[in-house]
């Protein structure tokens, strides 16, 4: 008996110890809320309150301060500024739309021969906004939109610059001859009042000479704006059928007299918007919690904030060759100058993952890049530390051969080696998945990694990873990275779901074979969160325009919820299902398209 009793005591402090071993999940999904212009702004600089999103079909977060630098230094005058200012990041055709508004503090009255002026900074940094993509200043009174100032839809191709209607059409006194081409600018409209119910003359100008006030003459717009009762709004306004546009505004100025536009005292009244709040980055976001002991803190004394900002660009998820479960936030990286743009951020982990004999230790993260490609001395990647000491850079590593390829080690592994996979980086989101099999002792970790391998089948083979190396890490790590820079001007990239997880299945629980791929009609994704309480997003994707019927039943086959019934349009939908009048239990949610069907478990917990 006393045999027995020492034997299953051993047995005992035996399985407490492999739990204690064991590590939990770490997982990194950003998801923190979207930072927009919304909200922010107060009564102060000839504004009565805040920003406020002004289209409930628009989309929250393409609009964030700082993130990419304005190129003050090539305007072709200096305008004084702050530092900071705001990016617009617009990734869809068409469905990216916003429009943001702000009340000024009083009416600006139309008042005979008064002049008001009104200019901002604008830096493009991409050119390919096409005909029908447009950004804009506006003006309004009250409800009532007067004019805009920037690019209205429907112009001349090539792009060029206009002023009056937001969609002024590709000929007209609203259409200058001025092209639209990449690079800061300096935009400014002048209105004379009429003091009735005669239009103001309105004029517009592209990089004047601050010094003083322009000449009519030289205005590349001169047209008539109604605006018989003044205006008391301006608006900030962007959308249209360009992908992947970005912009940077700053310096949003409305006043009475020219000299006012860039006097630092101004004399007469003026509304200014600096965009002067904190730069917006990954630093100091998370707590303790899900795996790990701390938030991000920027971890180069030598790098630029502000290039990491939550959400923005929304990552591509419907063109992933598997659905991987994520939240709807995340980040992205905004690298506007070669070699000056490099950041390094990291998160310590709760706990160490030991060097254990025989452990594979698993680590993934979502990646979504977009045009332009990284030219060979770009890198960008998820890391592991241990403490101080770099362990493994997964991603792109600098110095790699041209095309650009994925590669695993060093963060600087060079052309060649056995960090160097054949795989070529394009533009588009993939997941990035590594796994170390760690030695016990002083001998280095087996590593391996894939690009896109089946979250619902088995571990993914070794023989197929597309890199096969040894990684130093005899005392194991406790703090993962992110780190990006090099000599790539204008790339931008957007990073997801980072896990660490101590088996396969953990990297991606529900991941699934994507749908749409297998019907070319259509997809259904995972729920997420799930389980939930009391709130989940359904999403799905159309490859066409199509009756779609979305619904929940129990578990008897009883209809809870129609959630979409009717036409809609090709692409990606996404619905918020309520489960708070439900009990506890496990639900599907069924979707109908034509004559196919797809149907999924959900569960929820109170």
């Amino acid at each position: 008996m006393r045999l027995r009793n020492v034997v299953m005591g051993l047995l005992l402090i035996m399985l407490v110890t492999s739990l204690a071993l064991s590590q939990s999940t770490v997982k990194e999904s950003f998801s923190y809320p979207a930072t927009t212009l919304a909200g922010i702004g107060t009564a102060a600089n000839g504004f009565s309150g805040s920003w406020v999103n002004d289209e409930s079909n628009g989309i929250e977060g393409l609009v964030s301060i700082a993130g990419t630098r304005f190129a003050y230094a090539d305007l072709n005058y200096e305008i004084p500024h702050d530092t900071a200012h705001i990016q617009v990041v617009k990734s869809g055709a068409w469905s990216d739309h916003n429009r943001y508004k702000r009340p000024l503090a009083e009416v600006w009255p139309n008042t005979a021969g008064n002049k008001y002026w009104v200019s901002y900074l604008l830096d493009i940094k991409d050119t390919n906004v096409v005909g029908n993509t447009y950004f804009m200043v506006k003006l309004y009174k009250g409800a009532t939109e007067l004019v805009a100032i920037g690019k209205g839809g429907g112009g001349p191709t090539p792009p060029v610059f206009t002023c009056g209607s937001g969609w002024p059409g590709a000929t007209g006194d609203d259409v200058s001859a001025t092209v639209i081409t990449p690079g800061p600018i300096w935009v400014v409209a002048m209105f004379k009042m009429s003091g009735g119910t005669d239009p103001a003359r309105t004029y517009m100008w592209i990089d004047p000479d601050p010094s003083a006030e322009p000449d009519t003459s030289d205005a590349i717009v001169k047209r008539n704006t109604g605006m018989s009762d003044g205006f008391d709004n301006i608006a900030l306004e962007f959308g249209g059928d360009g992908v992947n546009v970005r912009l940077v505004f700053d310096e949003i100025t409305v006043a009475s007299a020219f000299a006012d536009l860039t006097a630092e005292t101004p004399t007469g009244n003026v509304a200014r918007e600096s965009f002067s709040y904190p730069a917006t980055t990954v630093a100091g976001l998370g707590a303790s919690g899900n795996g790990f002991s701390g938030p991000w803190v920027n971890d180069e004394s030598g790098g630029v904030e502000g290039l990491v900002t939550v959400a923005g660009t929304r990552f591509d998820y419907g063109n992933l060759n598997y659905e991987i479960p994520h939240d709807t936030a995340h980040i992205q990286v905004l690298k506007s100058g070669a070699w000056s743009d490099h950041n390094r951020y990291k998160r310590p982990l709760a706990e160490v993952w030991p060097n254990t004999a025989g452990n594979k230790y698993w680590v993934s993260y979502l990646l979504d890049i977009k045009e332009p490609l990284p030219v060979g001395n770009t890198y960008f990647m998820v890391k592991l530390y241990k403490g101080a000491t770099e362990l493994v850079a997964i991603g792109k590593g600098g110095g790699g051969p041209t095309p650009p390829v994925f590669t695993c080690g060093s963060g600087w592994p060079g052309a060649t080696g056995d960090d160097v996979s054949a795989t070529v980086i394009t533009s588009g989101p993939v997941w990035v998945v590594a796994m170390f099999k760690m030695s016990g002792g002083t001998d280095p970790a087996r590593t391996y990694m894939w690009i896109d391998p089946d979250p619902a089948g088995a571990e993914p083979d070794t023989s197929d990873a597309i890199v096969k190396r040894n990684t130093g890490m005899s005392d194991g790590f406790d703090n993962i990275a992110l780190e990006f820079g090099g000599d790539g001007p204008d790339v931008r990239l957007i990073f997801d779901e980072i896990t660490i997880a101590s088996s396969f299945e953990e990297l991606a629980p529900a991941g699934i074979l994507n749908e749409e791929t297998r019907l070319n009609k259509f997809a259904l994704s995972q729920n997420y969160p799930n389980p939930f309480n009391p709130t989940t997003n359904i999403t799905y994707s159309l490859s066409q325009k199509g009756n779609v019927r979305l619904s929940v039943y129990d578990l008897l086959g009883r209809e809870l919820t129609v959630l979409v019934n009717g036409i809609q349009n090709a692409g990606t939908h996404r619905i918020t299902f309520s489960g708070a009048d439900l009990p506890t239990g496990i639900y599907l949610y069924r979707l109908e398209v034509a004559n196919e069907v797809i149907t999924k478990k959900m569960l929820l917990i109170k």
